[in-house]
């Protein structure tokens, strides 16, 4: 159980990263042309975009902290549903 709730932990870990890797690159215009910016906004935009459009605010944009609040949630959601099946 201990090897899946890790499992879990790294891919959330990775999408933080990713969430975070795209916001510098949003602030530096010559990094959004390249190949590994295209990769990342490849990876971040379906969680982003849906929630850009739930809340669209002119100029400021709050998907990456909405995303990884969420995201938060549901990993704690989670990795609780995993301690209470190890448990059973």
């Amino acid at each position: 159980m201990q090897l899946l709730i890790n499992i879990v932990n790294l891919l959330f870990n990775i999408c933080y990263y990713l969430i975070i890797a795209d916001i510098i690159v949003s602030w530096v215009p010559d990094l959004q042309r390249t190949r590994p910016a295209e990769i990342v906004h490849l990876f971040t935009e379906p969680v982003l975009a849906p929630l850009r459009r739930l809340i669209p605010l002119p100029g400021v944009d709050i998907s990456p902290i909405l995303a990884i609040i969420i995201l938060q949630v549901i990993q704690r959601f989670l990795i609780n549903l995993l301690l209470q099946a190890g448990n059973v």
